[in-house]
């Protein structure tokens, strides 16, 4: 389900069903509420949206989410980059319970050129962990990918129980990526192994031998 942004020019309105759950998003935006969530009896709504149509009040939201969850988390929204789209789990006071940065990309794996979502900085507030809201994220990622034709989710983590448990598993290519702090590019980084990637396969397709190319900074 699309619906539109508060105070959308087409006096469309449909917005309105969302209350409280879409403040903080840019005028107009477009949003795929995909489902609902939540324990206790509490509705938590999870919505997914473009990142540039995230305005700035919920871009700080998101910025105090990160930077609880994650030791050493820049101040801002994004760690190197913004995503392409997030995943927001939403309740219905318009608190953030989770959220799930998602890029598309073409990656090189040896030989073979494979277009990907990787996951980023998936994160759930603490009053809301224990609930499943993470798996959920991870199920809806899932089944956009699929519904897209990407042939696999990467993602880096050192603790590997969560995604295991959703169809992610280990990989141990050698790896090269595009080196950024700081808005600055630093140069190409190369690691025989980052003890952390892992992929979820969506088809029939295996993970390819040989190196992989990220074609872009380490999400």
């Amino acid at each position: 389900m699309s619906e539109r942004g508060p105070g959308c020019p087409a006096g469309c309105g449909s917005f309105d069903r969302l209350g409280a759950v879409g403040a903080g998003l840019a005028r107009c935006a477009t949003v795929q509420r995909v489902g609902e969530a939540g324990a206790d009896g509490e509705v938590i709504a999870v919505i997914r949206v473009a990142e540039a149509e995230i305005g700035a009040d919920l871009s700080r939201r998101l910025q105090a989410l990160l930077q609880t969850c994650f030791a050493g988390y820049p101040s801002r929204s994004y760690f190197k980059l913004p995503p392409h789209f997030r995943y927001l789990a939403m309740t219905s006071s318009g608190d953030i319970a989770a959220q799930m940065g998602v890029e598309f990309r073409v990656v090189r794996v040896g030989d073979a050129v494979l277009r990907i979502f990787g996951i980023v900085d998936l994160c759930v507030t603490e009053s809301q962990r224990s609930r499943g809201l993470a798996g959920r994220l991870l199920a809806e990622v899932t089944e956009l990918a699929r519904s897209c034709g990407m042939a696999f989710i990467v993602l880096f983590a050192d603790d590997d129980r969560l995604y295991a448990r959703n169809g992610w598993a280990r990989v141990m290519n050698r790896c090269s990526w595009v080196q950024i702090n700081d808005h600055v590019t630093l140069g190409l980084a190369r690691q025989e192994d980052t003890g952390a990637m892992m992929i979820k396969a969506l088809g029939q397709q295996p993970w390819p031998k040989g190196d992989v190319d990220l074609l872009g900074h380490l999400f």
